[in-house]
């Protein structure tokens, strides 16, 4: 949300592959990026991963000190209090 506000002419899909390079990961991760902020603007959460529920490591997403981070961050955006 925050590169589609910086650079409005590009497509949703393309920002989010910019951000997947980032963390040098490729386009499946830039898909669930995308799926992962349809599912924030609708529900206001980001869904649980199905891999690895057996892991011993868990996903940075399920600590509450990361959520917490999240909220307040979103909460201070204009996209955090747009349904």
């Amino acid at each position: 949300m925050y590169l589609q506000r910086k650079q409005p002419e590009k497509r949703r899909s393309e920002l989010a592959l910019i951000t997947a390079n980032t963390f040098n990961r490729g386009k499946w991760v830039a898909k669930k990026i995308v799926s992962w902020e349809i599912s924030w603007r609708k529900n206001k959460t980001i869904p649980d991963g199905k891999q690895g529920r057996f892991a011993r490591l868990n996903s940075l997403f399920n600590d509450e000190n990361i959520q917490l981070a999240v909220r307040e961050y979103l909460s201070q955006t204009e996209e955090g209090t747009k349904h």
